[in-house]
């Protein structure tokens, strides 16, 4: 269920930015980056703003090496995201993965229409 859910957050931040690099604007080996690392917050796995399309190169090599330089560019880019994400991410909520697949696989489908 989880490698079904992490598809679906990927082709839906893809869908939603354009599918294209929110950094560089490449359209080419796109991934969905975590903004709030996934090991360190789980809960935040699959929360979409939490989640943004950035190439292999802006995702590995900039973000990962760079995180001060990531976290400046996201604070400059949309003011006061990352701190309501970690309000978010203290909620301590669990995940129910089959509620979360109903939710995301019916927004897949809605994508699909357009």
């Amino acid at each position: 269920m989880e490698v079904r859910a992490d598809y679906l957050c990927k082709v839906l931040v893809h869908h939603r930015d354009g599918y294209k690099c929110l950094k560089c604007q490449s359209t080419a080996d796109l991934q969905a980056a975590h903004i709030l690392p996934k090991g360190k917050y789980p809960t935040m796995r699959h929360v979409m703003d939490n989640l943004l399309t950035l190439c292999w190169r802006d995702h590995m090599e900039w973000a990962h090496k760079d995180p001060i330089g990531f976290v400046d560019w996201i604070n400059a880019k949309w003011p006061a995201l990352i701190d309501r994400l970690r309000i978010s991410a203290g909620m301590k909520r669990p995940v129910d993965l089959k509620e979360l697949l109903i939710v995301l696989e019916a927004e897949f489908r809605a994508q699909e229409t357009f």
